[in-house]
C-alpha cells in the first residue's frame, strides 16, 4: 500500500502478552495524526494462538508481509513455533522486546546484530534460576559500547537495547516513540522520536493521588495513620504497570477506610529491593499483610532468582503475603464461564510459583476485558479490569488475617474441624495417618498454655462426640440424641444464609436435596450442628457429602452441591458463632472438593462461598502434598504439615519365623549335610504351602522372606506436634541412609564394600552364599551394625566413624554420609509444627517447603512447614525419567517373557501423588514406552523430546493410555502439554504399524473418526489423544462411593463407573471434553495395566485410590476386551526398582501390614482410630476383589481368624472401637456373598453369630 504523497507505510507486526493494546491504539492514532499513515499496524496477543483463537495462516502471512516484527514472547510454544515458522528464510527486521530464553533472541535480526550468542552461555544452575544481575550488566554494556561505536553491529545492538527500554517503561508515550524509533531506524520514515520516558525501577505509587514516591518517610507522614495495621501492596512498574495498577487500585478502595496501604512498585525483578526499602523502617517491619499482583517467584521475576534470599526476608518480615493471582492473560469472561479457572500459563506464573514462596490465598483479582474491535490494530482493544467481588474477598480476608495479629489470644475464636467420612459412630475424626483426638488433646493444651479461653477441665474427645450422639447420621445413635446435644440452627436463620447464594447455585442445590432444610441431619424444621464449645473454642464434624445417606446418589458425577446441612456448617461458623480462624485437622476433608473451578475460585464456587473471609488453617501429612494444593487453591488453606507416624521394618512373625528357621538349616545342611538338607527341602515347601507361598523353589521362597522381613511399615499414628526419639530417631536414619543420593552414597553400600560384599548383587540374590552365610543374613546384620554406627554419630560422627573401623578409601564416602544423617538429624529436631500452628494463629508467616516421603525425599524436613508441590517446570527430573524408562522395560520384560510378545497398549495410572513425589517417574515411562528422551540442552525449565531410533530402541513403540487424576491435571498442565508433544511426535513418524503401535492405533481411529468429524485438525488431534481423566472440576472417580456403599450387583457396573468418570480428553486447548467413544476405542487395545508404587506409608492395600484407579482401569480393560489384562505395579520405594503382578503386590501389603502383629498392635496403641484404620484396609480388599479378582480366599479367612475368631484380638478390636469391627465383618459377609471369599460353613456360621451379637451390643 502506497499513499498519495508516495510514502510506502511501515508494516509492523506486534505479538504482545500484556495488555497494551489501548496505548498502542493510542500511539499509532496520534503517529497519523502527525504524519499521516505512514505505519500499518497489526496487533496479536500471545494467549489467543497459544489457545487456536488466531488462525494461523493469516498470522504467519502477516508475520511475512511485515517490514517489523515485534515480538514479545517468554518461553517456548506456539507462539514461537509459528514466529519461527513464518520468519524461516526471511530477512526482515525482527526485535524480540524482552530477554526471554536463547531460542527467542535468537530470532532477533536488527542489521547485522543478532544477540542470541551473547546469552547462549547465561543457563540456569543446577538450582534451577537464571543470575539476572549478570544479563543486565551485559545489556549495560552493549548500550555503553553502541553509545561509544555507534555504527555497524554495535549501533544495531544498542537500537535494541533502547527498544527494550521502551517496551519496558511502557505507557502510551514510550509505546508511540518505540514504533517512531524503529520505523525511523528500520523503516526508512522521517520522523522524530524521543528518549525512552524511564521512571525509577522501584518507588510508591498511589493510583487514587496519582502520586510517586521514592521516601518512605514522606509517604508515611503524608497518608498513614500510626494508629492503624498497614498492608503493603507490590506490584508491576515498567510494561505492566498499567495492567497491574488497576487492580491495586481497586484493592485499595476497598482498604483504605481501615487500614493504610503502602502501593510500591518495582520492575518484576528486583522485588526483594522495593519489598526492603518499602516495606521495612530501620530494620523492621511496618507492614501487617502484604498482597502481590506480580507474577513468578518474588526474586528475578520469569528468569528465577537465588530462593533462599526471598525467604529469609519474608520470615524476616513474618507477615501473611497474599496472592492476588491476576489473571494478565485471561478475558474474565472466559474465565468466569471455565471450570478450569486459570489457564495452565497463569497456573504456573500466578500461582505455583509464588506458592514456593509461602504465599497464600490465590484469589484472581483482575483479568482481560473486550473493548471494541480497533481498525488501527486489526485486533479487539483489551484492557485489564478488576474483579469487583474477587477483590472484595481479598480485602475481606486480609482484614480477618489483620484480626488475628491485633486481637488478644483470650477473645480469638478459633473452631477446629474433624472428619467423621464415611458418616457414622466408627468414623470419627478419621485422617490419614493422624491420631486425631491425641492431636485435639494436644492442640487445646497448648492454646490453653498461649491463654486462649479453652473451658475448663480435660475432654475425652472419642467418648464425648459418640456417648452424646454427636455424629452424622448415626447409625446407632438416635436423631433425638444427636438433636439434643447438637447445636440447633433454625431453618428461619439458614434461610438468610442460603438466601446469598446466587438464584443458579440455590436452585442447583434444591434440585439435588430438596427445600431447606433437606433430610439430611435435620430435625424438627432445624439443622443439626454436631460439635463441642470449649470457651472460644470449638470442635465441630464437617458435615457429610450426602452419598452414605442417600447411596443411589453413588452413581451420580462427584459434582454435585453441598445439601443444607453443610452450607449450614461453614455459615454458622462465619455468622453465627463468630469464627476468627478455621482450623481443620487431618487429611483430609471435603470442602476443598466442593464444585467449582479448578483454580482461581469465583463467588460461584462452592469452597469460595463456604470458607468466606474465614482464616483458613489446614493440618495435613507431609507425603500428599498433591491433595494439599488443592485445599490452598480452591479452600484458601494456609498448610501447616505434619510429620508420618515412626517407620519400622516388617520382619517376621508367627510360622514365616519358622519357615525362615528352616531355611536357614537347609543352607547350614547343604554345606555340612547334604543328605539332612534333601530331608528338610519338603518341609520348607510344604509350611511355605501352608502359608499360601506356592509354587516357588527353596531359593524363591528364601527371597520372598527376605522382602517381606525389609520392607519398611508405618507404626501406628503421628500425633501433632510428636518427633522422633530414641529408636525411632535411629530406625527413621537408618531408612533414610539406606539409600545412594548421589554424591552421598548409601550406608548400607559403604558397609558392604568393607564386607567384600556387591551390594546390588545380594539385595537381587539374598538367597545365595557367601563364605558360609546366605546373603540375606549378611544384610540384616549390616543393617543392625548402620544402625549402631546411627546413634553413635548422633554423638559424633568421628564416633561412629571409629565403630565403623573400614579402610581409608571409603572414610570419607563414610563420613560424608553419617554427616548427611546427622543433618536430618537435626532437622527433625527443628520440626515444629505446634508453634507453626501458633504463629499462623498469631497472624505471622508460615514458612514454606516441600511436600513428599520423607524417607524418600528428606529434604521434606522440618515439618510444620506450609506445604508447596515440586516445581512442575522440573518434571520429569533426569533420574526420575531413567528410573521411568526402566519400569517400562521391565513391564514389557514381564509381559514378554508371560506371552512370548510385546502389548501394542499399556495403560498407565498418572496421579500426581505420586509425581510430585518421585519427580516423575510414570512420566518417564510413558515416554520411555514411545521411544522418546528428554533433552534440557539450554534450559532445565524447558525439556525438549527426542526420538529414540527404532534401532536404537530395539523393539516397537508401545502405545499408552494414560489416565489421570484431577490433581494431576490440576498441578502438572506443562507436563500434560508435554506428554501430548510426544504421542503426536510418534504418531507422525513414518514408520511401520508393526513398529510403532501408537501410529498404528492413532490411524484406525482417524478412520473412524473422519466420518464424523469435518474439521480435520479436531480429527487429527482426537486421533492422537491418549490422556484420559476426571472432567474438568472433577478429581476422582465414582468407584469408591459404590464400594463404600455396596451399592452395585454386578463387576461391570464397576467398570461403567470408571469408565464414565475418566472417559474426558485432555490434549492441546481440549480440556476435559467427554470422548466415551474414543476412550472406550483405545481402552479396548489395551494389554497391560501398570501403576508406581512410591510411598513408603502406602501399599496398595494401604488406600482406597489404588484399587478406585488401578482397579478400575483395569476392570474397565476387561470389560471391554471381555478378558483380563496384565496387571502390573512397580514399586519404587526400595533400592531396586521391583515390578510384580498385582496379587502378588496385595499379598505383600496384607502380610506385611494387615496380618503382621507388628503393624495391628502398632495401631491398637492408637484408641477407636486404629480399629478405624484397620476397617479401612479391609474395605480396600473389598475393591480391589471387585475390580482386579486378585484377592485369593486365603486372606479373608485369614482377617477372620486373626480379628474376628481370635477372642483376644476380637476384645482388643471391640475395646478400641467396636462399631469399626462391626464394619469390618459385615465387609466379610459381603465378601463371601460376592463370591471373592470361599468360607466354610463353619467360618461363616461363627461370623455371623459373632456379628449379630456385636450388633446386639450397639443397638443396646
Amino acid at each position: 500500500m502506497t499513499r498519495r504523497d508516495g510514502v510506502v507505510p511501515t508494516k509492523i507486526t506486534v505479538l504482545a502478552t500484556i495488555a497494551v493494546s489501548s496505548s498502542f491504539a493510542e500511539a499509532v492514532k496520534e503517529i497519523r495524526e502527525e504524519y499521516g499513515e505512514i505505519i500499518e499496524l497489526k496487533l496479536y496477543y500471545v494467549h489467543e494462538i497459544i489457545e487456536e483463537l488466531v488462525d494461523e495462516r493469516t498470522f504467519k502471512e502477516d508475520i511475512r508481509t511485515s517490514d517489523i516484527v515485534l515480538l514479545d514472547i517468554r518461553s517456548r510454544g506456539r507462539p514461537l513455533d509459528l514466529a519461527r515458522e513464518a520468519l524461516a528464510d526471511q530477512e526482515k527486521t525482527v526485535i524480540t522486546l524482552v530477554g526471554g530464553t536463547a531460542e527467542v533472541m535468537a530470532l532477533t535480526r536488527m542489521g547485522s546484530f543478532s544477540p542470541a550468542k551473547m546469552f547462549e552461555k547465561q543457563k540456569p544452575s543446577a538450582k534451577g534460576y537464571v543470575d539476572w544481575r549478570k544479563i543486565r550488566r551485559i545489556q549495560s554494556m552493549i548500550e555503553k559500547m553502541g553509545t561509544a561505536l555507534p555504527f555497524g553491529s554495535l549501533k544495531h545492538a544498542r537500537n535494541w537495547i533502547r527498544v527494550m527500554n521502551y517496551w519496558k517503561h511502557s505507557g502510551k508515550r514510550n509505546i508511540k516513540n518505540l514504533l517512531l524509533f524503529v520505523a525511523s531506524e528500520y523503516g526508512g520514515q522521517n520522523v522524530k522520536f524521543e528518549p525512552p520516558v524511564e521512571l525509577p525501577l522501584e518507588g510508591i505509587y498511589h493510583p487514587k493521588l496519582d502520586r510517586y514516591y521514592t521516601s518512605l518517610d514522606d509517604y508515611l507522614k503524608e497518608n498513614c495513620d500510626p494508629q492503624r495495621p498497614s498492608v503493603g501492596i507490590l506490584f508491576y512498574g515498567g510494561m505492566h504497570f498499567e495492567s497491574s495498577v488497576v487492580g491495586v487500585s481497586a484493592l485499595i478502595d476497598k482498604l483504605e477506610k481501615r487500614v493504610n496501604v503502602i502501593p510500591v512498585y518495582s520492575d518484576g525483578v528486583d522485588n526483594l529491593k522495593a519489598i526492603r526499602k518499602f516495606f521495612f523502617k530501620n530494620g523492621k517491619p511496618i507492614v501487617d499483610a502484604a498482597v502481590s499482583f506480580v507474577w513468578f517467584r518474588i526474586n528475578g521475576g520469569p528468569l528465577g532468582g537465588e530462593p533462599q534470599e526471598t525467604l529469609n526476608l519474608l520470615r524476616e518480615l513474618n507477615i501473611p503475603f497474599f496472592d492476588a493471582a491476576p489473571m494478565y492473560m485471561r478475558e474474565i469472561e472466559k474465565w468466569k464461564k471455565s471450570t478450569q479457572g486459570f489457564s495452565p500459563v497463569e497456573l504456573i506464573a500466578a500461582v505455583t510459583l509464588p506458592e514456593l514462596d509461602g504465599l497464600i490465598e490465590p484469589v484472581p483479582s483482575l483479568g482481560l476485558r473486550n473493548l471494541d474491535y480497533s481498525d488501527v490494530l486489526g485486533a479487539d482493544v483489551k484492557l485489564t479490569a478488576a474483579i469487583e467481588d474477587r477483590i472484595e474477598r481479598i480485602a475481606g480476608r486480609i482484614l480477618n488475617w489483620l484480626n488475628l495479629r491485633r486481637k488478644k489470644n483470650s477473645e480469638k475464636r478459633v473452631a477446629i474441624v474433624i472428619y467423621n467420612y464415611p458418616p457414622g459412630e466408627g468414623n470419627v475424626g478419621n485422617a490419614a495417618y493422624l491420631d486425631v483426638f491425641a492431636s485435639l488433646d494436644k492442640i487445646i493444651e497448648r492454646l490453653r498454655k498461649e491463654n486462649y479461653n479453652v473451658g475448663d477441665g480435660k475432654f475425652n474427645f472419642s467418648e464425648f462426640f459418640l456417648n452424646q450422639g454427636l455424629v452424622n447420621s448415626g447409625k446407632w445413635s438416635p436423631r433425638s440424641l444427636t438433636s439434643h446435644n447438637a447445636i440447633i440452627v433454625p431453618v428461619e436463620k439458614y434461610e438468610e444464609w442460603f438466601s446469598e447464594l446466587s438464584e443458579e447455585l440455590r436452585k442447583e442445590v434444591v434440585e439435588e436435596w430438596g427445600e431447606p432444610p433437606g433430610s439430611i441431619m435435620s430435625y424438627d424444621n432445624s439443622l443439626l450442628i454436631p460439635g463441642l464449645e470449649l470457651g472460644n473454642v470449638f470442635v465441630g464434624l464437617q458435615p457429610t457429602r450426602g452419598v452414605h445417606e442417600n447411596p443411589a446418589k453413588a452413581y451420580h458425577d462427584k459434582n454435585m452441591p453441598p445439601h443444607h446441612q453443610y452450607i449450614a456448617f461453614y455459615k454458622w461458623l462465619e455468622k453465627e458463632w463468630g469464627a476468627d480462624a478455621v482450623i481443620h485437622l487431618g487429611t483430609h476433608g471435603t470442602i476443598e472438593f466442593m464444585k467449582g473451578k479448578e483454580a482461581g475460585m469465583s463467588s460461584e464456587c462452592y469452597p469460595d462461598f463456604l470458607m468466606g473471609n474465614m482464616p483458613h488453617l489446614y493440618v495435613y501429612h507431609i507425603t500428599n502434598p498433591s491433595e494439599a494444593m488443592i485445599a490452598k487453591r480452591r479452600s484458601y488453606a494456609t498448610l501447616i504439615n505434619h510429620m508420618s507416624p515412626p517407620y519400622t521394618q516388617s520382619g517376621l512373625y508367627e510360622e514365616f519365623t519358622e519357615l525362615e528357621e528352616l531355611i536357614n538349616e537347609y543352607y547350614e545342611a547343604k554345606l555340612q549335610d547334604p543328605v539332612r538338607a534333601k530331608r528338610i527341602q519338603p518341609k520348607i515347601v510344604e509350611k511355605a504351602k501352608q502359608l499360601n507361598i506356592d509354587s516357588m523353589s527353596v531359593e524363591e521362597i528364601y527371597d520372598e522372606l527376605f522382602a517381606l522381613k525389609r520392607s519398611i511399615i508405618p507404626s501406628g499414628l503421628h500425633i501433632f506436634g510428636e518427633k522422633y526419639m530414641g529408636d525411632d530417631l535411629i530406625e527413621f536414619l537408618s531408612f533414610v541412609l539406606r539409600y545412594d543420593r548421589g554424591e552421598i552414597k548409601s550406608l548400607n553400600r559403604i558397609l558392604s564394600q568393607s564386607m567384600g560384599v556387591d551390594y546390588d548383587y545380594a539385595l537381587s540374590h539374598p538367597n545365595e552364599n557367601h563364605n558360609g552365610k546366605s546373603l540375606g543374613q549378611i544384610l540384616t546384620e549390616i543393617e543392625d551394625r548402620a544402625k549402631e554406627i546411627i546413634r553413635l554419630s548422633l554423638d559424633s560422627v568421628e564416633m561412629g566413624l571409629k565403630v565403623a573401623g573400614i579402610e581409608k578409601n571409603l572414610a570419607t564416602d563414610l563420613r560424608r554420609t553419617l554427616s548427611y544423617g546427622l543433618e536430618i538429624a537435626s532437622h527433625l529436631e527443628e520440626s515444629s509444627e505446634m508453634d507453626s500452628l501458633i504463629q499462623a494463629l498469631n497472624g505471622n508467616y508460615v514458612f514454606p517447603n516441600l511436600g513428599g516421603d520423607p524417607i524418600r525425599t528428606p529434604e521434606v524436613l522440618p515439618t510444620g512447614s506450609n506445604t508447596y508441590q515440586f516445581d512442575p517446570r522440573l518434571i520429569p527430573s533426569d533420574v526420575a525419567y531413567e528410573r521411568g524408562v526402566e519400569i517400562a522395560e521391565k513391564t514389557l520384560k514381564q509381559y514378554y517373557d508371560k506371552n512370548g510378545r510385546y502389548p501394542e497398549s499399556v495403560a498407565v495410572v498418572l496421579w500426581g501423588f505420586e509425581t510430585v513425589k518421585t519427580r516423575g517417574e510414570t512420566v518417564g515411562q510413558i515416554l520411555g514406552y514411545l521411544g522418546v528422551r528428554i533433552v534440557r540442552e539450554k534450559s532445565i525449565w524447558f525439556p525438549k523430546l527426542k526420538l529414540i531410533p527404532l534401532k536404537e530402541l530395539g523393539r516397537p513403540r508401545i502405545d499408552v493410555v494414560v489416565n489421570i487424576c484431577g490433581f494431576f491435571r490440576d498441578m502438572f498442565p506443562d507436563t500434560m502439554k508435554l506428554l501430548n508433544e510426544a504421542f503426536n511426535m510418534v504418531a507422525s513418524l513414518d514408520e511401520k504399524e508393526n513398529k510403532n503401535y501408537v501410529k498404528k492405533h492413532s490411524e484406525e481411529l482417524y478412520r473412524e473418526l473422519v466420518r464424523e468429524f469435518s474439521d480435520e485438525k479436531m480429527v487429527k488431534k482426537l486421533s492422537n489423544a491418549r490422556i484420559f481423566g476426571p472432567r474438568s472440576g472433577e478429581y476422582g472417580t465414582r468407584l469408591t462411593r459404590l464400594i463404600e456403599t455396596s451399592n452395585w450387583e454386578s463387576e461391570s457396573q464397576v467398570a461403567e463407573a470408571y469408565i464414565a468418570s475418566m472417559n474426558n480428553v485432555y490434549a492441546e486447548n481440549i480440556h476435559g471434553e467427554q470422548a466415551d467413544k474414543i476412550y472406550r476405542k483405545i481402552l479396548s487395545n489395551v494389554e497391560l495395566v501398570s501403576q508406581v508404587r512410591d510411598t513408603h506409608e502406602y501399599e496398595v492395600t494401604d488406600l482406597d485410590h489404588y484399587y478406585e484407579f488401578f482397579g478400575g482401569l483395569s476392570k474397565a480393560v476387561e470389560d471391554i476386551r471381555g478378558k483380563k489384562p496384565e496387571m502390573l505395579i512397580s514399586d519404587t520405594t526400595k533400592e531396586q526398582i521391583k515390578t510384580e503382578t498385582v496379587d502378588r503386590a496385595i499379598q505383600k501389603g496384607v502380610r506385611t501390614r494387615l496380618l503382621n502383629p507388628k503393624w495391628i498392635n502398632g495401631m491398637l496403641k492408637h484408641q477407636y482410630h486404629g480399629g478405624q484404620k484397620i476397617a479401612d484396609r479391609v474395605e480396600y480388599l473389598l475393591g480391589f476383589a471387585a475390580t482386579t479378582n486378585k484377592v485369593e480366599s486365603w486372606i479373608w479367612s485369614k482377617v477372620a481368624e486373626d480379628y474376628v475368631f481370635n477372642e483376644e484380638m476380637r476384645k482388643r478390636m471391640q475395646e478400641n472401637n467396636k462399631w469399626a469391627l462391626h464394619e469390618m465383618m459385615g465387609r466379610l459377609l459381603e465378601a463371601n456373598q460376592r463370591g471373592y471369599w470361599q468360607a466354610t460353613q463353619e467360618e461363616l456360621d461363627k461370623l455371623r453369630q459373632l456379628y449379630l451379637e456385636l450388633e446386639g451390643e450397639l443397638e443396646e
